[in-house]
């Protein structure tokens, strides 16, 4: 089974945790090249280390958008990107709730 590797952005911690979807991609080299840019251009705009004046300034001031994910959103913690992997399949949705064995996680 097919494999899609999305980018996912995250701020906060426990019960004031957010995460969101970015951008998924067929490549895991495209995802990773995607997260490493929306961190650096969240860190650029001291959504990493100085999240106070991205929180504090007008979300609506494109100079605080992120390109790489104009949906960022930022808390005390700051905000970072991590890659989720998840099977992928061109056909649609099985009504009788079965798996393809291959897209079943294996233990261990």
């Amino acid at each position: 089974m097919a494999k899609l590797w999305v980018v996912v952005g995250s701020t906060g911690e426990y019960s004031d945790r957010v995460e969101w979807p970015v951008m998924a991609y067929c490549q895991k080299a495209d995802a990773e090249a995607h997260r490493k840019a929306a961190s650096e251009e969240a860190f650029r705009l001291g959504a990493s280390n100085d999240c106070k004046k991205v929180i504090c300034d007008a979300w609506d001031d494109e100079a605080l958008k992120n390109r790489f994910d104009p949906n960022m959103q930022v808390q005390y913690t700051g905000t970072g990107y991590y890659i989720e992997e998840v099977p992928f399949t061109e056909g649609g949705f099985d009504p009788a709730g079965s798996v393809p064995a291959s897209s079943v996680p294996k233990a261990g």
